[in-house]
């Protein structure tokens, strides 16, 4: 596993598997609070890269209309690619957080 993913991408945009066993672990009547704050965290985390992107799309499409391509404009489409993908990746993260909540409620 690369440090990138374990120590950036797994911290914030995924559903954090280890997080929760470890709190069931060691405190299983608070496991199922444990999911939901993960779920509440990984919606808070898609609300705010979805609010990035639409800032970051929105001058990027206005000035490709406009046809001013210039490097803030490609730096401007980089970063909202950038956030699309992370919003992406938590609303990924929420449905296997929701699902483990799903099975734990079993």
């Amino acid at each position: 596993m690369s440090v990138w993913r374990e120590h950036f991408f797994d911290k914030y945009f995924a559903y954090r598997e280890r997080y929760v066993a470890a709190i069931a672990e060691q405190a299983p009547a608070r496991a199922r609070l444990a999911i939901l704050s993960e779920v509440a965290r990984l919606f808070f985390a898609t609300f705010a890269c979805s609010l990035c992107a639409a800032i970051l799309w929105t001058p990027t499409l206005s000035f490709i209309l406009d046809r001013q391509i210039g490097v803030g404009v490609v730096l401007a489409g980089l970063c909202a690619l950038a956030t699309t993908f992370f919003a992406m990746c938590t609303v990924r993260a929420s449905f296997r957080a929701l699902s483990a909540l799903r099975k734990f409620n079993e």
